[in-house]
C-alpha cells in the first residue's frame, strides 16, 4: 500500500509542481521588487523568463520590468527574441507597442512612430491605450494626441494612466479647463504615479492656482520615479521652488 502512495505522491510532484516552480521564482523576483529590491528582483526574473516554460506574456513583463527598473539592452534582446518565435497575435502586438517604447527610449523616433502605428492600427486594449498615449503626446501633434487619448478614454475611462494621458494632451493643446476636469477627477483616485501630480500642477500654475499646484508637486515627490517614469524628482523640485 504505502509503495503506491509513495508513486502517486511522485507522479503529483512531476505532473503539478515541477512544471510550475519557475512560476514560484517569478512570484519571488515580484516580491523582491516590490520591496525595491531592483537587482536581485530582476536577476531571479530573468533567470525564470529564460525558462522554456515560461509562457510568452510572462517574458514580455520580464521585458517590461527591465525597461522600467533595470537594463534597456536586456528589455530590447527578450522583445527581439519574442517578436522572432511563432507567437499569437495579441502577444505580438504587445511585444511591439513594448518595442516602441525601446525604440524611443533609444532615441530612435521614427522608428517609434512607426511600430506605435502598426500597433494601433491592428491592436486594441488597455495596455496599448496606455503604452501609445504617452507617446502620442510626445511623438505627435497636441491636436493628434488630445483625438487618441479621448478614444482611449472611450474604451476605458477608469484606468489611471489613460487619464492622466488625456489630460497631459489637453494641457499640451491649451485646452486647460478641460485639463482641470481630467485631473481632478484623477486625483481623487490617488494614484500612484508621479506625472499625475506633477501634470495637475502645471494645469493648476495656468489657472493661477500656485499654492494648490505647490501640494500636487509636494506629493508627487513622495511617489516612486523609475526610468519610464517622464518627469525626474530634479525637474519637479525646481518648479515647486520657483513658485
Amino acid at each position: 500500500m504505502w509503495q503506491f502512495i509513495l508513486v502517486f505522491i511522485l507522479f503529483f510532484i512531476l505532473l503539478n509542481v515541477v512544471p510550475k516552480y519557475k512560476y514560484l521564482y517569478i512570484l519571488k523576483a515580484s516580491s523582491l521588487i516590490g520591496e525595491g529590491k531592483l537587482e536581485e528582483g530582476l536577476r531571479l526574473f530573468e533567470k525564470a523568463a529564460y525558462h522554456k516554460k515560461i509562457d510568452f506574456m510572462t517574458k514580455l513583463r520580464y521585458a517590461f520590468c527591465e525597461l522600467k527598473y533595470g537594463d534597456i539592452k536586456k528589455a530590447k534582446k527578450m522583445v527581439m527574441w519574442i517578436l522572432n518565435e511563432k507567437i499569437t497575435r495579441n502577444v505580438y502586438y504587445e511585444a511591439k507597442a513594448i518595442n516602441a517604447l525601446i525604440l524611443f527610449k533609444e532615441g530612435e523616433i521614427e522608428e517609434a512612430k512607426e511600430a506605435m502605428t502598426t500597433v494601433y492600427e491592428n491592436y486594441k486594449n488597455t495596455n496599448m491605450y496606455c503604452t501609445l498615449g504617452y507617446l502620442f503626446n510626445i511623438l505627435e501633434t497636441s491636436e493628434n494626441a488630445v483625438n487618441f487619448n479621448k478614444e482611449a478614454y472611450e474604451y476605458n475611462s477608469d484606468h489611471n494612466t489613460i487619464l492622466d494621458n488625456l489630460g497631459q494632451s489637453y494641457y499640451l493643446n491649451d485646452e486647460i479647463d478641460e485639463a482641470y476636469k481630467v485631473y481632478e477627477t484623477l486625483i481623487e483616485k490617488e494614484p500612484a504615479f508621479p506625472e499625475a501630480y506633477y501634470n495637475f500642477a502645471l494645469v493648476l500654475i495656468k489657472r493661477g492656482e500656485n499654492e494648490r499646484a505647490k501640494e500636487m508637486l509636494e506629493t508627487a515627490l513622495t511617489k516612486e520615479f523609475h526610468k519610464l517614469t517622464t518627469i525626474t524628482k530634479e525637474e519637479t523640485e525646481n518648479i515647486l521652488h520657483n513658485l
